[in-house]
C-alpha cells in the first residue's frame, strides 16, 4: 500500500488495498488470519479469521474475490449522476452506477468469506434513502430534524421514510470511493453492521449517499431479507446449534450482544426435522429456555444422522422484530462425561492442554479416546480438525 505499514506487521505478511482499508493477511502458527487495518490510523484494529491453512477457502480465492472488490469508481466527482440539491430541495441526488456497484461489491466480499449468496440492490429503497441522506445533514442534537424552509412536504416525509428503514447504517468517509470505504469502515466498526451483512437471509441492499459542505460524504446503507421492507432480520453466528446435543438432551445457541430476546413477545422455536419432515414448535412452556444471551432448545425424539433447521422467532434488535435460522446435522457421536467441548484432556475444565494434546493428535503424535474425540471437536461439527484447533486457541486467549 501507498500509505504508512502497520507497526505489528509482518515480513511475510500481504496486503490488499481498498480506499483506505487494507486487508492484511498473515499466515502463522497453522492458521491464516485477515486483518482489517486503516492506512490513516495504521494500528492494528480488527482481526476476522478467514481460514485455517489447508481448510475449504483456498488463499488465491482470497485474494480473486479482494480484488474484484476493489473499487473502481476512484474520483469523487463521478459519486453523483445527478447532485442533491441543496437550496430548493427540489431533488435528493443519484447516485452513479459505478459508486453503487463498487458499495454492493464490497458488501458481497464479506458475505463471499463466509459462504453466503451475494446480496442485489434493493432499488424500492434507494429513493427515499437518498431522501434521507440528505436530510440528515439537518439533525439536531436531540436528534430531530431542521427542516429548512425551501424543503417542501414531499421532501421532508420521503426523507423520514429514508431514516426509518430498517438496519439503517450511517458513516462518514473523506475517500475517493466512499461508498466503498464506508463498507469496510462499518464492517471493522460495528457488529450490528457485521451481523446485517452476514444476514443469511438477506437478498437485497439499498445505498445513498449525500455531501457535506466539508467535503465528506455521509453514506447510508440498509439491508432487506427482500423486497419486503419490513422483513425481519436473520444471524447465522458460527457454531450455533452444534451437531451434537449437550449431555442433557439440549442444544445450545448464543446470540449476538446487539440481539434482544423477548423484547416484544416470548420466544419460540420451530425445529423441522429435514430427514422425516415432523416438526416441534417449542416456547419457554415447553422445551425452550434461555439464560442471558444463551438459548437452549430440547427437540424431542430427536435422531443422531438426522438433519435439522431451528428457527427461533421472539427476538429483536433494535426494536426491530429478528429471528435466527440456522441447519444441523446432528452427530452420531456423543460428548465427553464432562459435556465440555474442548476438554480434550478430559478433566472437566479447559486449559492449554487441551489446545496442546489437539494439536498433536492432528499432527499425528497423539491418539485420542472416542470420549477425547468427541470433546476434541469443538465446534461440534461432526469432525475435529484444525477449526476446532483455531476456535479452541481463540477462546483460551480472550481473541475475538
Amino acid at each position: 500500500p501507498s500509505g504508512q505499514l502497520p507497526a505489528a506487521a509482518e515480513e511475510n505478511d500481504r496486503f490488499y488495498v481498498s480506499g483506505d482499508a487494507a486487508l492484511q493477511i498473515r499466515e502463522k502458527e497453522g492458521e491464516r488470519t485477515g486483518i482489517l487495518t486503516s492506512l490513516s490510523s495504521p494500528e492494528e484494529v480488527a482481526s476476522i479469521t478467514l481460514s485455517p491453512i489447508g481448510g475449504l477457502f483456498p488463499e488465491e480465492d482470497l485474494h480473486r474475490l479482494w480484488e474484484e472488490s476493489l473499487p473502481v469508481c476512484n474520483d469523487p466527482a463521478l459519486l453523483f449522476e445527478q447532485l442533491p440539491d441543496l437550496t430548493n430541495f427540489s431533488t435528493p441526488g443519484r447516485l452513479s452506477v459505478e459508486s453503487l456497484s463498487d458499495g454492493l461489491r464490497a458488501v458481497n466480499f464479506y458475505r463471499s468469506l463466509y459462504g453466503l449468496a451475494p446480496l442485489g440492490l434493493w432499488e424500492d429503497a434507494g429513493n427515499p434513502l437518498q431522501y434521507g441522506a440528505v436530510l440528515s445533514l439537518y439533525r439536531q442534537e436531540d436528534g430531530s430534524f431542521f427542516r429548512p424552509d425551501a424543503m417542501n412536504d414531499t421532501f421532508y416525509k420521503l426523507g423520514q421514510t429514508g431514516l426509518s428503514q430498517p438496519c439503517l447504517f450511517t458513516w462518514e468517509s473523506s475517500a475517493a470511493a466512499p461508498l466503498a470505504d464506508a463498507v469496510h469502515l462499518l464492517f471493522r466498526e460495528s457488529q450490528a453492521f457485521r451481523e446485517a451483512v452476514l444476514n443469511s437471509n438477506g437478498q437485497s441492499l439499498a445505498l445513498a449517499a449525500t455531501r457535506s459542505e466539508d467535503g465528506r460524504a455521509q453514506v447510508f446503507a440498509a439491508f432487506a431479507g427482500g423486497q419486503d421492507s419490513s422483513a425481519p432480520v436473520a444471524y447465522p453466528p458460527p457454531g450455533c446449534f452444534p451437531a451434537q446435543l449437550l449431555g442433557d438432551g439440549e442444544w445450545s445457541a448464543a446470540l449476538p450482544e446487539s440481539v434482544c430476546v423477548g423484547e416484544r413477545e416470548a420466544p419460540s422455536a420451530l425445529v423441522t426435522d429435514l430427514t422425516d419432515g415432523s416438526r416441534h414448535l417449542l416456547s419457554p412452556e415447553n422445551g425452550l429456555r434461555t439464560e442471558g444471551r444463551t438459548l437452549y432448545l430440547s427437540p424431542l425424539g430427536a435422531v443422531p444422522g438426522h438433519r435439522y433447521r431451528i428457527r427461533v422467532e421472539g427476538l429483536a434488535v433494535g426494536g426491530i422484530p429478528a429471528v435466527l435460522e440456522w441447519e444441523t446435522a446432528l452427530s452420531t457421536q456423543t460428548l465427553a462425561p464432562s459435556g465440555l467441548p474442548g476438554d480434550v484432556t478430559l478433566d472437566g475444565s479447559l486449559t492449554a492442554a487441551d489446545q496442546s494434546l489437539l494439536l498433536d493428535y492432528l499432527l499425528g503424535l497423539a491418539t485420542l479416546s472416542d470420549e477425547a474425540l468427541a470433546a476434541a471437536d469443538f465446534n461440534q461439527d461432526g469432525v475435529a480438525d484444525t477449526v476446532d484447533l483455531l476456535a479452541l486457541h481463540k477462546l483460551l486467549t480472550g481473541r475475538e
